[in-house]
């Protein structure tokens, strides 16, 4: 068990929601991914913020417990309102998520969330996903995010998703390619 640093003074509720992550990052015994969302769960306005407040700790620590996050993350993808799921956009920054669990929890995000992740994070998912390696699942992900309707796609997405396709050169003859294609070209970004 490790001391929780202290932070500032903040309303109850993001307070409650601070102090479990905290505990969850800086692995404080009896707190649990189950623990921490039961408390974002409680109530909307404790999970906005999650995201930022998890991606915070976990850029502050060496060793991040990349475990208990992700068990965290799939609990909210399982159960947790679409306000809370979006907010996990913002682990798009910890590499020390690895790209294949990463995407498989973005993709599991932005099915559940119809491919929205809170505002500004989605240049930061677009901008990761057109930096991996080509796949099949990079360009289904890249799809959920242009799909999304988002009002910032055309400056935060798209430039990304053609970046994406210009790297994709193995994939164009597949349905998932195609399809991203089209949604560019549905939503009138120039190639």
């Amino acid at each position: 068990s490790r001391p929780v640093p202290r932070l500032l003074p903040v309303p109850h509720e993001l307070l409650k929601r601070q102090k479990y992550i905290e505990a969850l990052i800086f692995k404080v015994t009896g707190y649990t991914p189950e623990g921490a969302f039961a408390v974002v769960r409680e109530r909307t306005e404790a999970a906005i913020g999650v995201g930022s407040t998890l991606r915070g700790f976990l850029r502050e620590v060496k060793e991040p417990p990349v475990e208990a996050v992700l068990a965290f993350w799939r609990r909210a993808i399982s159960g947790a309102p679409v306000e809370l799921v979006r907010e996990f956009g913002w682990l798009a920054e910890i590499r020390a998520i690895g790209d294949e669990k990463w995407m498989d929890l973005m993709l599991r995000t932005l099915e559940k969330t119809k491919g929205r992740v809170s505002h500004p994070t989605e240049k930061r998912v677009a901008e990761r996903v057109a930096g991996l390696k080509p796949s099949r699942k990079a360009l289904r992900l890249m799809d959920s995010l242009v799909r999304s309707g988002s009002p910032w796609d055309e400056v935060r997405v798209f430039p990304w998703a053609r970046k994406l396709m210009e790297r994709s050169h193995e994939f164009t003859g597949s349905d998932e390619y195609r399809r991203l294609k089209a949604a560019l070209a549905e939503r009138g970004a120039r190639e």
